[in-house]
């Protein structure tokens, strides 16, 4: 089972947000949301420049999909922003690979002596002076 189709063995402590399949954790800030809503106006402005070809691709793509050039352009920016946030904060384990993950991060750290001693040390370039 992955972890996507699992989400209630996500520990009760993280918080999650999500569009459709794409979640990743966030700390505390405000959740995203990629579709307006009633509450949500679109009092925000973007300006863009296209090419000739570019414009003209983006104008029959919106018209075959049945919406306003706005709305199309919106909709595909937020997919592509969910996907490449997505692409950066979301993996996907099977149970095995979840526990062994969760053990891990359970586990009390390592006690590291060259990693202790350097961080006792000055930094290199105050030795210098």
């Amino acid at each position: 089972m992955s972890l996507s189709a699992s989400i209630g063995t996500i520990p009760s402590n993280l918080n999650f947000i999500g569009f459709g399949e794409v979640r990743w954790q966030y700390n505390r800030v405000r959740p995203i949301m990629a579709t307006t809503t009633q509450d949500q106006p679109r009092n925000r402005r973007f300006q863009l420049r296209a090419t000739a070809t570019e414009e003209t691709l983006i104008k029959i793509a919106a018209e075959r999909q049945g919406v306003n050039v706005t709305d199309f352009i919106m909709r595909s920016a937020c997919e592509k922003a969910e996907q490449a946030l997505s692409d950066q904060t979301r993996f996907v384990l099977d149970e095995r690979q979840w526990k062994a993950f969760m053990a891990a991060l359970d586990r009390p750290p390592k006690d590291k002596p060259r990693l202790r001693r350097l961080f006792t040390e000055s930094h290199p370039a105050k030795r210098r002076s």
